[in-house]
């Protein structure tokens, strides 16, 4: 770079190539670590990273010859958080259910899982995602006890930890 040796290295920058289209530079001062983070991408897309060692602080920069170029798929692993506030209120013949909704913008709804008494883990009782942040279980029995929790799913496929569980039992009726 410089000719010195070893090479009088200051920093990095960070190169994009996208679309066809020619690279640019992504960092607006010399990156120092070995760490940078592209927050300025669509899940979905693909981009391709190089990046350029430089021996001067500043503009222009004394820069290396590219390094190797990494294509990377922008893959979205991130699961939402779990759903809060589950509440639960028993009627004659249900459970109803009642949760905050989430505030993730790629929600796409909820699962909701039960435990009967004397199961020993949760299922999905409902077959589809559902986009509301209620459930009313009506495959409920009287004297028995129901613990549930929630998950959520995002467009993406990513689900949640499950919520915090709850606990209700159906009451025998009133003469």
């Amino acid at each position: 770079m410089d000719q010195s040796s070893p090479a009088n290295l200051k920093g990095f920058n960070i190169y994009r190539i996208e679309g066809g289209k020619g690279s640019r530079r992504l960092n607006e001062s010399l990156v120092k670590g070995e760490l940078y983070s592209d927050k300025q991408f669509v899940f979905g897309q693909i981009y391709k990273y190089f990046i350029r060692a430089s021996a001067t602080e500043s503009s222009p920069h004394l820069e290396s010859e590219d390094s190797k170029v990494v294509e990377i798929l922008a893959k979205d692993t991130f699961a939402p958080a779990p759903p809060k506030g589950l509440i639960s209120v028993a009627g004659q013949g249900f459970i109803s259910l009642s949760w905050d909704a989430n505030p993730e913008d790629d929600l796409d709804g909820y699962r909701v899982w039960r435990e009967e008494e004397g199961e020993k883990e949760f299922i999905p009782i409902t077959r589809e995602i559902i986009k509301e942040n209620a459930f009313i279980d009506r495959a409920v029995r009287s004297g028995r006890k129901y613990s549930y929790c929630v998950t959520a799913l995002d467009r993406a496929g990513n689900e949640s930890q499950k919520s915090e569980v709850i606990s209700d039992r159906i009451r025998e009726r009133c003469p």
